[in-house]
């Protein structure tokens, strides 16, 4: 790898990925019974760059991504909390805080 500022940028950028088993009984639109939540995140800032998630519907991997993205994971950990538990109504609450 050659050390010029856009290799030093991308080392920057970690990905985090988490999967969570779900209930058989749950209802949303997942894959293979799993839940999965990706960020990428500035390692030296915290920064959350971008943020996706298993879910089918746009509508909800829009919702779930603004819970994080934007966000800084040290200094803005209460805040995502508050973000999910109040505006998430739903089983995945849980496997979101994870």
């Amino acid at each position: 790898m050659v050390n010029d500022s856009r290799n030093l940028e991308q080392l920057r950028r970690v990905y985090f990925v988490g999967y969570a088993k779900l209930a058989s009984s749950m209802t949303v639109g997942v894959f293979n019974g799993t839940f999965s939540l990706a960020l990428l995140v500035d390692i030296l800032s915290g920064d959350i760059l971008e943020c996706s998630s298993a879910f089918v519907s746009e509508i909800s991997r829009n919702q779930v991504s603004g819970y994080f993205k934007g966000y800084n994971l040290i200094l803005d950990y209460e805040t995502i909390c508050e973000n999910v538990l109040f505006c998430h109504q739903g089983n995945l609450q849980k496997p979101l805080l994870k």
